[in-house]
């Protein structure tokens, strides 16, 4: 089993901070304001990323008196991805984005995504939290982007590999049978246990 994580990437959070306290050396103490985007619709009860961008801005407005604000763009308003990791490297925003969305910049992420690789929720977590991998990963980002990952957020918990014909529990397991996958990376995992895989690209929808 692997787990499904978003991370929360940012163009250099000290700048917003230091333009913050910049403000208020001057007495101008105007708001700065943040654009957080992600995937998924505004609903709590189906969305976690949501819920975790809704808990981030609460936390970061209590921290800083307000001085500096969150804007939420969820379902993908600030473009897909691709184009929210884009906007990232060149201006002062944040973006939760998948391994797929990282993966561009540090395809090395797809090693943490690996089924079978952690014995519990404690376990990866103290991985990503304090593991020294993820903190070379961490270090990669930002020197080929130049973007300060700040957390990894739990989406969804264990992916699980569900199939009609019988159960999973060893990669042996995997042979002969087909999946669905969200990105190519999943396709050649699949294809690695002697499975098969369909991507199933990922179509944000308005509302």
């Amino acid at each position: 089993m692997t787990l499904n994580f978003p991370l929360v990437s940012m163009k250099t959070l000290a700048a917003a901070c230091l333009t913050g306290s910049a403000l208020m050396a001057s007495q101008a103490m105007a708001q700065t304001t943040i654009n957080l985007g992600y995937n998924g619709a505004p609903d709590p009860d189906k969305n976690a990323v949501h819920v975790f961008a809704e808990n981030l801005k609460t936390l970061v407005e209590e921290k800083t008196d307000g001085d500096i604000q969150l804007r939420l763009f969820p379902n993908s308003t600030l473009g897909e991805e691709q184009e929210r990791m884009e906007q990232t490297m060149s201006s002062p925003m944040l973006n939760i984005a998948s391994f797929a969305g990282v993966s561009p910049i540090a395809d090395e992420i797809f090693v943490s995504a690996i089924p079978f690789l952690f014995d519990d929720f404690e376990a990866a977590r103290t991985f990503f939290d304090e593991g020294s991998y993820w903190e070379e990963v961490e270090n990669v980002v930002k020197e080929r982007a130049g973007i300060e990952m700040l957390a990894v957020v739990e989406e969804g918990g264990f992916l699980a590999f569900t199939n009609d014909e019988k159960p999973i529990s060893h990669p042996d397991d995997f042979k002969g049978l087909r999946f669905r996958a969200m990105d190519p990376s999943q396709v050649a995992l699949y294809e690695s246990f002697g499975a098969s895989g369909l991507a199933i690209t990922h179509k944000s929808s308005a509302t």
